[in-house]
């Protein structure tokens, strides 16, 4: 038996810094992306398939919530204090 994984998400703080970083350190190529709006994100890859979700946050909200297709995973920061 083999484990294989379908890719894996990571949530940054800066997606175009964080974008550039993958490609440029591990040579992955961004497949796709939504870089406005609440939810941003990236998907990189090599050729058509993808290995790196990266997802933004929005700053203004201290849980964000992705549903996935068989589980939903929530990041919750604490809020920002002034």
């Amino acid at each position: 038996m083999s484990l294989n994984t379908g890719h894996v998400g990571i949530n940054v703080t800066d997606l175009s810094r964080s974008q550039q970083f993958y490609m440029d350190v591990l040579g992955l190529q961004r497949l796709g992306a939504s870089p406005e709006g609440d939810r941003r994100f990236a998907f990189l890859g090599e050729g058509d398939t993808i290995v790196l979700t990266l997802w933004e946050p929005p700053p203004d909200r201290a849980c964000t919530t992705f549903p996935f297709r068989r589980a939903r995973w929530t990041r919750c920061a604490p809020p920002k204090h002034d």
